[in-house]
């Protein structure tokens, strides 16, 4: 149950699978919850701090639902449900407590995003850079354009750190932070996008 200033706003249920039953190779091939490392989190914060970037975050709302399963995973009916004593279901979609639930939302998330034009900074995965050469700007020919951070002037330039299901997003163009999220909120639904300080 969820009050605002002692009004009764909502009430919500939290519906979770036994993932601690799932056996490795068997049910899931790989488990783990997509999070921007800390060091590189405190990367693209500090970068934001440097250039004076607007820094946002975001949460998706039932992020593993999103995402479908690779795998075939069945599980029996909680209680309460009356479909047949024998009948079990069939879990198309990820849903929390399952091990391979964090993995599918990631390779959702990301693969949206790298349609988008974003890329990937390794070593670190979970952050990812949309980079836009200013009107008029071309490559140059000893310009690299395989490195995303290397903006130069006019460029527009997002940063987005995925911490499970939240966003943290840095960049120095609003209008391209306003597109991104509109892409992103076709596929997803966000609760709330805030300002950090």
């Amino acid at each position: 149950v969820k009050y605002r200033d002692g009004v009764f706003e909502k009430a919500k249920v939290s519906f979770c699978a036994q993932g601690f039953t799932q056996k490795p190779g068997v049910d899931f091939a790989d488990r783990f919850a997509a999070t921007a490392h800390p060091t590189a989190l405190r990367t693209v914060l500090a970068l934001a701090c440097r250039e004076r970037w607007y820094l946002r975050s975001s949460d998706i709302v039932a992020a593993f639902l999103t995402a479908r399963l690779e795998e075939e995973v069945f599980m029996e009916q909680p209680e309460g449900c009356n479909e047949g004593a024998d009948m079990v279901w069939a879990c198309r979609r990820g849903i929390y407590g399952l091990c391979q639930s964090g993995r599918s939302h990631w390779l959702k998330m990301t693969g949206l995003l790298r349609k988008f034009g974003f890329k990937p900074v390794t070593p670190d995965n979970c952050v990812l850079i949309l980079r836009r050469r200013a009107p008029g700007r071309a490559l140059d020919q000893d310009e690299d354009d395989s490195e995303p951070l290397k903006a130069l002037p006019g460029d527009s330039v997002v940063v987005m750190a995925i911490v499970v299901d939240d966003v943290v997003t840095t960049g120095n163009c609003d209008h391209l932070y306003k597109e991104v999220m509109d892409f992103v909120k076709f596929h997803y639904s966000i609760t709330e996008e805030w300002d950090l300080t």
